[in-house]
């Protein structure tokens, strides 16, 4: 079962609750893999732009290392055969709430990142 509190968020996976994560050895995992950092590699996944189609085998690569906490022993054919049983269709949603869920990374697209400084008051 998934724990929200760890921003884990469950799935059916061959007929057992599994959990997806996009934890800090999530991370690590995949800005090893991409030799990229966490944004340029979650930005593979965003097609909603319209400038190019997300590749198959970067979804898979995203999903094993979301895996893996609660899989430890997950391979790239375990993703895969994840993909296939939850269709296409529903990864998008599936992989947003993950993202969405985690205490890593900022869920907001850089654009529209809150700018940490305080605001200028004018005073001088």
């Amino acid at each position: 079962m998934a724990n929200r509190e760890r921003g884990e968020v469950g799935a059916q996976f061959r007929g057992e609750d599994i959990a997806l994560v996009l934890d800090f050895n999530a991370i690590c995992a995949l800005e090893e893999h991409y030799d990229e950092d966490i944004d340029s590699v979650l930005a593979r996944l965003d097609s909603a732009k319209g400038q190019r189609r997300v590749r198959a085998r970067d979804l898979r690569r995203v999903v094993l290392e979301l895996m893996r906490a609660s899989r430890p022993g997950a391979t790239e054919a375990d993703a895969g055969d994840f993909i296939t049983e939850i269709g296409l269709a529903r990864l998008p949603d599936l992989l947003s709430r993950v993202i969405a869920a985690s205490r890593m990374v900022d869920a907001a697209p850089a654009s529209e990142a809150r700018d940490p400084r305080p605001p200028e008051t004018g005073a001088a």
